[in-house]
């Protein structure tokens, strides 16, 4: 997703490429839409479940307001670089944000090796394992194999 939005800095104009232009930044949009969407599944996972029991909803909350945070930035830093660059912002100046953007890219590349091996949840140690004996006695009662004998 944060090469996505680097990217979007670097996309040349539709005076240069044509239709292309339009082309790549509904791609990147896509290529965006769909990093966030893999993102957000597992961030309320992950909080819900390092979360205290009587606080999973507050934590579970908490990437939801991440969105509005991470807009309310953006407005920011689009008003402060409209500030700067006065004139020149729709020519220019829009795409500074963007390319700002690898900053945060290079944090979360630089903090991530720290969150590939986490240690198991206290929700997912509380749970306890079923054993293969358990899975292979129920799934004769499955619907379809229930319909299935009736079939034949």
């Amino acid at each position: 997703m944060g090469a996505a939005t680097f990217l979007v800095g670097l996309l040349p104009t539709s005076n240069q490429i044509g239709l292309w232009a339009p082309v790549l930044l509904v791609v990147l949009r896509l290529i965006q839409g769909f990093g966030v969407g893999g993102e957000w599944g597992g961030a309320v996972l992950t909080a819900v479940e390092y979360a205290p029991k009587n606080r999973r909803g507050f934590y579970g909350s908490m990437p939801q307001v991440g969105v509005p945070a991470g807009l309310l930035l953006a407005t920011a830093v689009m008003f402060g670089t409209k500030a700067v660059t006065g004139d020149q912002f729709l020519q220019w100046g829009w795409r500074i944000p963007f390319l700002l953007s690898i900053v945060l890219v290079a944090v979360g590349s630089t903090f991530a090796p720290l969150w590939k091996k986490p240690r198991p949840s206290p929700a997912s140690r509380k749970a306890r394992p079923r054993s293969r004996s358990h899975f292979s006695t129920h799934s004769a009662r499955t619907p379809a194999r229930s319909f299935s004998r009736r079939v034949r």
